[in-house]
Parts: C-alpha cells; structure tokens; sequence
C-alpha cells in the first residue's frame, strides 16, 4: 500500500493527531506534528480522526483512499 497523506486545517498549534480502525483500534499516533501534513500507510477505508488542539479535542469519521 502506497502513503497517502492527511491534510488538517487549524488555525491552533495540533497537540494529538489520533487515527482509529471502526473497532477502536489506535492505528496511527502523531504527538505535536509539525505541520498539518501526515503522511500514512493505511489500508482504503472509514477512520475515526481524533485531532487535539490546546484544551479541545476534535473527532470525525473519515475516509481514507482512493
């Protein structure tokens, strides 16, 4: 499987960029990424993103591949 990458938009500094499978299983983890850019390898499919930013955390269901 060839890297994709994840694009985030925030206008606050990313603490956590989380990733999970729809089991919960945790299948990527960047603690402060220094850009809004992660490149992954992860198989075609919907994810959970958890993204934390100073005292909030976002989560959405997303899709990952082609």
């Amino acid at each position: 499987n060839e890297n994709s990458r994840i694009t985030i938009a925030s206008n606050q500094p990313i603490n956590l960029l989380e990733i999970f499978d729809l089991t919960g299983r945790q299948m990527l983890r960047v603690e402060k990424p220094r850009i809004t850019e992660v490149d992954h390898a992860l198989a075609n499919g919907i994810y959970i993103l958890r993204v934390q930013s100073g005292d909030k955390s976002h989560v959405k269901k997303v899709w990952l591949g082609g």
